[in-house]
């Protein structure tokens, strides 16, 4: 099974020109989206991170945001991944020169890295034509890291790292992070404009228009507005919200 990633959008024919030179390998293909914003690693490594999961075991993973001289082949959690070296899979966790390995990138091929160099090496690694690693290079791996949330004093500081459809707003604070309070009195804050005094299990449980904070199925705190359409009265247009926007959870008393 091979799934795709991408910033590419899909206005132009290029996933599609993509899924064509995959076809013969014989592997059913998933798009996982390519409405990724452009450039936005942060954004590709939080969906793929909480999706690939729901694939089979030795899925290959394509992914390519943004720019990259060269490519890297990970082999994480029993899943192929092959993206740009420019620390998009670093992003997923314990990537590294364990489990990884830098590969080749014509000159010619860069321009077009997704149309042209991404196909070319998923066949290579599903066919075991040779192994992969005769083609390491000798280059260090390029590393990213995602913002952590963290606690100050009796306040947990996050930060919006996605915007849904919906204009919800998906925070980088884990329900495990902050589980051990969730039978205190709290407050949730968006850069001290919207405050929710409490996580509710589902959306439609507040009134249609009303502010509201739940766990995503990642797990992670998101908020929203009941109700909202993304593109006219979501969250992140009511509140002015965009990624990277500061969002506290502080334990009362």
């Amino acid at each position: 099974m091979i799934t795709l990633l991408s910033d590419m959008g899909t206005k132009s024919t290029d996933v599609a020109c993509v899924r064509a030179k995959l076809w013969h390998i014989g592997l059913p293909i998933f798009d996982l989206t390519h409405q990724i914003e452009a450039h936005d690693k942060i954004e590709a490594a939080y969906l793929l991170k909480n999706s690939f999961l729901h694939f089979p075991e030795n899925t290959l993973h394509l992914a390519w945001i943004d720019h990259a001289d060269t490519l890297l082949y990970c082999y994480y959690q029993n899943h192929h991944f092959l993206a740009g070296n420019n620390g998009l899979l670093t992003l997923l966790g314990q990537v590294n020169e364990k489990n990884a390995l830098v590969l080749p990138l014509e000159t010619e091929e860069k321009k077009f890295a997704f149309l042209h160099a991404l196909p070319h090496w998923a066949e290579k690694i599903i066919t075991a034509e040779k192994t992969i690693i005769d083609y390491a290079l000798p280059k260090p791996i390029v590393q990213l890291n995602l913002p952590k949330a963290y606690k100050t004093g009796n306040t947990w500081k996050a930060e919006i790292i996605y915007i849904d459809h919906y204009g919800n707003l998906v925070s980088n604070l884990h329900k495990n992070d902050i589980i051990e309070h969730l039978n205190q009195p709290f407050t949730i804050s968006l850069r001290h404009i919207a405050k929710i005094k409490q996580i509710t299990t589902h959306a439609n449980e507040n009134h249609a228009g009303e502010l509201f904070a739940i766990f995503n199925s990642a797990g992670y705190l998101e908020i929203g507005i009941t109700g909202a359409n993304g593109a006219k009265n979501g969250a992140s247009l009511l509140l002015n919200a965009k990624r990277g926007d500061r969002i506290s959870f502080q334990i009362e008393g």
